[in-house]
């Protein structure tokens, strides 16, 4: 396995995890929320910056980030957050996965 796909899901994984902080906690202040989402925004800019780094393309690590942020989104926004799927999420998860596709041919 790539190491692109390793940082890739863990920056995934870290942006996920702040989105679901901000939307599961709307009413508080940010100020509260910011000892929760500073370590998790550095490690998103570093996944970043070593996804970049091991990709052979900016186009290849730009679509596993996304494949990865998505897939998580979708599976946050269902099982943590309790929101219904829309069209509109589902139709750019399909693009992403035929990114993804095109990219192993």
């Amino acid at each position: 396995m790539s190491y692109i796909y390793i940082w890739g899901f863990l920056s995934g994984v870290c942006a996920v995890f702040c989105e679901v902080v901000f939307r599961k906690y709307l009413g508080v202040s940010y100020i509260h929320l910011l000892p929760y989402i500073i370590i998790p925004a550095i490690g998103i800019n570093y996944g970043i910056y070593k996804t970049m780094s091991y990709a052979n393309h900016f186009l290849e690590a730009v679509i596993v980030f996304s494949f990865a942020t998505a897939t998580l989104r979708l599976l946050s926004a269902t099982l943590i957050l309790h929101e219904p799927l829309t069209i509109q999420m589902l139709v750019a998860y399909g693009l992403l996965v035929s990114a993804q596709f095109v990219r192993g041919i």
